[in-house]
């Protein structure tokens, strides 16, 4: 069964694939007190009293916000058919 967030819970995903020292060391997804999704990213740190994670939380971003499908090209101007004379009632 797949989680379903609840008001003011996340859950957060190791990043195993970090591209640069900037990215995130965890990340995930949540939903904040009002019922709405956000995107959640946290970065470990060494601080005066130990390590702690520093977090950001913000909206998750809207299906429409992707960028669109690439149009489907028009089709190209049909060539001649070498079997367009056949009748179309043929037994095979």
């Amino acid at each position: 069964m797949a989680y379903e967030h609840r008001p003011g819970s996340f859950i957060l995903f190791k990043n195993d694939k970090k591209g640069n020292e900037r990215a995130p060391d965890y990340s995930g997804t949540g939903m904040d007190m009002d019922g709405q999704m956000i995107r959640v990213a946290a970065w470990l740190k060494d601080g005066q009293r130990g390590k702690f994670m520093s977090c950001k939380i913000e909206p998750a971003r809207e299906q429409q916000d992707a960028p669109p499908p690439a149009a489907k090209p028009t089709p190209a101007a049909r060539q001649s058919d070498p079997f367009g004379d056949m009748p179309d009632d043929l037994p095979f």
